[in-house]
């Protein structure tokens, strides 16, 4: 059993600051979209959050460590099956290995909860960067390409029964748990850094051009927000709408 000055012994601040120079323009990207919530708040201070940023980090920091026990334990308990199952996890965990793996995951783990938080913010503040402008006319050509009737009537026959509209309501949020697993898996991971650094890049990039510059372009409500005796008004949506990937 390794002591606790063993296993601090066992990080450097050499291999540290290597983790985060080897980061380096992950860091950059979330450092950038940060600034960029930063101005915004500076302009429109309604949307400062003083509680967010702790909420991210604290959540963050306790989710990463709990996804890779739960999937080591069960690898463990599949896989390797030892007799004493808490003996053998406690082994790990208080091991060199374990350090050097939490070594190389610290910049993502301090970083990402930061990019959680300025994401809010900005796409909280899409309604000032971008009104509600164009969701006539993106209502109407949803129509138009779907023979004149609106998908989500389209598939109400389809999935219109309690039972049914739970599992897909099970399923959407599912696909969280799956994304943010792989990300602190990959996050912990020690084999593959290019692939490893090219998932994360592109984790990170795929959420600001796609769902921030991308979407917000096009921006307009849920169709079950949307108030069709409003036509002719400056907007559609009722006056609590979200985006449409929110």
């Amino acid at each position: 059993m390794y002591t606790p000055r063993q296993l601090s012994a066992a990080v450097t601040l050499q291999e540290l600051s290597l983790a985060f120079r080897q980061h380096r323009v992950l860091l950059a990207v979330i450092l950038l979209h940060a600034a960029a919530a930063i101005a915004l708040i500076l302009r429109h201070p309604s949307l400062a959050d003083d509680t967010g940023i702790t909420a991210a980090i604290g959540t963050t920091l306790l989710l990463g460590p709990c996804y890779m026990f739960c999937f080591y334990a069960l690898y463990v308990m599949v896989k390797i099956r030892p007799k004493r199952l808490i003996a053998h996890l406690y082994a790990y965990i208080v091991s060199p290995q374990t350090m050097h793996r939490l070594a190389q995951a610290l910049p993502v783990l301090l970083f990402i909860p930061v990019f959680t938080y300025s994401f809010a913010t900005i796409k909280a503040a899409v309604p000032v960067i971008h009104p509600y402008a164009l969701d006539a006319q993106l209502n109407h050509l949803d129509q138009v390409i779907h023979g004149g009737v609106a998908p989500w009537m389209l598939l109400q026959h389809v999935f219109g029964y309690p039972l049914l509209t739970a599992a897909i309501n099970v399923v959407y949020h599912l696909w969280y748990f799956v994304i943010m697993g792989t990300l602190y898996f990959l996050a912990f991971s020690t084999e593959r850094p290019q692939l490893r650094m090219q998932f994360l890049l592109s984790f990170v990039l795929s959420w600001i051009i796609l769902w921030q510059c991308v979407g917000n372009g096009g921006f307009v409500c849920r169709p079950l927000l949307l108030r069709p005796h409003c036509a002719g008004r400056r907007s559609l949506c009722a006056p609590h709408c979200v985006p449409a990937g929110g």
